[in-house]
């Protein structure tokens, strides 16, 4: 098949492409988990016939950035992915791929095409494909390619397409990885540049490859809040890159000639935003709810030594209900998020966390090259989407007790998570750093009307300390929340005694441990338990996560969940709710331990 292309290509006449597979799954609703392969095959094969019947002579694999990294970067490391990750997920590229090609044969066969379009394999980067710092070695890429590269030719494709390369080196990688397979291969590429770790072979990559460099701009801005769905979060296994700040704001914002150098105002356009803020203040003031009035019933509870209830997910409820997590519903479906909270509160929470996990300028970022690059094809908003969705987050929180509660005092916790991957402490920020962005975080949600904050699956001492320290300079409540590991201690390998003696003294409310399975709660609680002088509290998750999204399971249904919940407050906790997975059912169960 791949000679008919061959012979077109030699005689200088065109050959068509087909379009955007990603993209346009997701324009057409299709949910953006397995690539669409395993759950929305149908939808796939459907794209691929219409770009046939458009005059496409080529169809891609719908495999952009599909390899092995994708899955075991959002977790602390091989064994972390084993024991809370979806059983499936090692072997489940290699399956993905295969499915993609089988796809793409179907959509070909039913076209009546078999005899004149082929099937393009496709290769991308290991890494983000917007992010050559940090790509692998040359050898480390050559490996990983060619494993991708055999299944392919197992599959039989046509040809293999390199796209979006953004090193020379790992061009030259993945070009040898096919030619290795008995593969053609064409190379797609932005900007090509030499990668941060040497490759001996760079000079005969350039040799071979910079003669047939294509620059490409994409057609639209590029979402980078819509694209935590299509692919991972920006996480990568390169310690250093994460220790930079965080590229300056664009010339929209501008620092306030005031007592406060730090303070970031918005342009002199947005000055109704002082307006809302004022207004927001005068209904909390109308309504009896200053921010350490809806507080106070809960510490009183907790000086009693009584029950205090968080909520569960929000997250995961939001896709258990089959809804996708682009711009964590709060622009696109805001009522849908004040409903879940509404749930929530109707379930007996006492507390209510906001829809705001990762949610920072770090982390819509870091899917681009650089701010330069981030300028060129990013969404215009970007400066200023996640603080605007952080306090969007809080208002509909608020906005919820407001009509679920009937009197019934319930706080509003702002969730704030780590700044980088929450299971990757190796990326953490310096100390310097971190403060700067918390601040600019906190000072949103404060404004917001936050009752408190909650600081949850923190995975260091150090970035708990400076969170809480910034709470603290700012007047706020603070819980401060550690995901623990299977031996009860946080993934840096620090203990929970020394946590408590480093976050008591500067004025921690309370220490808790989430978005673990229960069994490492409990392993934690055993661990913390003893050292606390603050209240305590766990709240656990259920099911396993299944990149980009969770795995449910009835391992835990609410009963049994609250059974073991009881074993945590019979070791001292005084504060019970739910992590991933938990509904608002597991919520109204737990009341029973009131």
């Amino acid at each position: 098949m791949y000679d008919l292309i061959r012979s077109r290509l030699q005689v200088r006449e065109p050959v068509l492409l087909d379009g955007a597979l990603g993209t346009e799954l997701v324009r057409r609703g299709v949910r953006w988990r397995k690539h669409g392969l395993l759950t929305d095959a149908p939808a796939v094969e459907r794209l691929h016939g219409e770009y046939l019947a458009a005059g496409a002579d080529v169809l891609r694999t719908n495999t952009f950035q599909l390899n092995p990294r994708i899955y075991l970067n959002v977790f602390r490391n091989r064994e972390h992915m084993r024991h809370i990750g979806a059983p499936e997920l090692e072997g489940l590229t290699p399956r993905l791929l295969r499915t993609s090609v089988q796809v793409a044969r179907q959509a070909r066969a039913k076209a009546g095409a078999d005899g004149c379009a082929v099937i393009a394999g496709v290769l991308s980067p290991l890494e983000h494909c917007f992010r050559p710092d940090l790509a692998p070695s040359a050898d480390k890429a050559r490996l990983e390619q060619e494993a991708l590269a055999r299944v392919f030719a197992e599959e039989k494709v046509d040809f293999l397409l390199l796209e979006s390369m953004n090193t020379i080196g790992e061009a030259a990688a993945a070009l040898a990885a096919g030619r290795a397979a008995g593969l053609p291969v064409w190379r797609g590429a932005g900007e090509l540049r030499p990668a941060r770790t040497h490759h001996p072979s760079a000079r005969e990559a350039r040799a071979m490859l910079l003669a047939s460099v294509w620059r490409f701009r994409p057609r639209g801005t590029f979402l980078a809040a819509e694209l935590e769905i299509r692919v991972l979060p920006a996480v990568h296994r390169n310690r250093p890159m994460a220790s930079g700040a965080l590229p300056g704001r664009s010339q929209t914002l501008a620092r306030a000639g005031c007592n406060d150098p730090g303070r970031l105002l918005r342009h002199a356009s947005c000055t109704h935003c002082g307006a809302a803020s004022v207004a927001r203040r005068r209904h909390k003031e109308r309504a009896g709810m200053s921010s350490k009035g809806m507080y106070q019933p809960v510490a009183e509870k907790l000086a009693r030594r009584e029950t205090v209830v968080l909520d569960g997910a929000i997250g995961t409820e939001i896709l258990r209900r089959n809804v996708t997590w682009a711009d964590h519903q709060l622009a696109s479906r805001p009522e849908f998020v004040r409903g879940i909270h509404e749930d929530y509160i109707r379930a007996g929470a006492d507390v209510i966390s906001t829809n705001s996990f990762q949610l920072c300028r770090r982390a819509l970022y870091n899917h681009f090259r650089d701010a330069a690059h981030r300028r060129q094809i990013g969404a215009t908003d970007l400066d200023e989407r996640a603080n605007r969705l952080l306090a969007q987050s809080v208002r509909l929180a608020i906005e919820a007790r407001e009509r679920a509660a009937a009197g019934r005092p319930v706080a509003v916790a702002a969730a704030v998570t780590t700044l980088e991957w929450c299971f990757r402490p190796d990326l953490a920020p310096s100390a310097e750093q971190a403060r700067d962005e918390y601040r600019e975080i906190l000072e949103v949600v404060k404004e917001a009307g936050a009752d408190l904050v909650l600081l949850e699956t923190v995975n260091s001492i150090t970035e708990a300390r400076v969170a809480l320290e910034v709470a603290k300079s700012l007047g706020m409540a603070c819980w401060v929340a550690f995901v623990p590991d299977e031996r009860g201690r946080l993934f840096t390998g620090e203990e929970f005694q020394h946590a408590a003696a480093t976050l008591e003294p500067r004025g921690v409310d309370a220490i808790l441990l989430n978005c673990a399975p229960p069994e490492d709660i409990t392993a934690g609680m055993a661990q913390l338990a003893p050292h606390a002088h603050v209240p305590i509290g766990a709240y656990a998750h259920i099911g396993r996560f299944d990149p980009p999204e969770w795995l449910f399971t009835d391992e835990y249904p609410p009963a049994k969940y609250r059974d073991a919940a009881a074993r945590w407050k019979q070791m001292g906790s005084r504060i019970l709710g739910g992590c991933c997975g938990t509904t608002p059912e597991h919520i109204a169960a737990l009341g029973e331990l009131r």
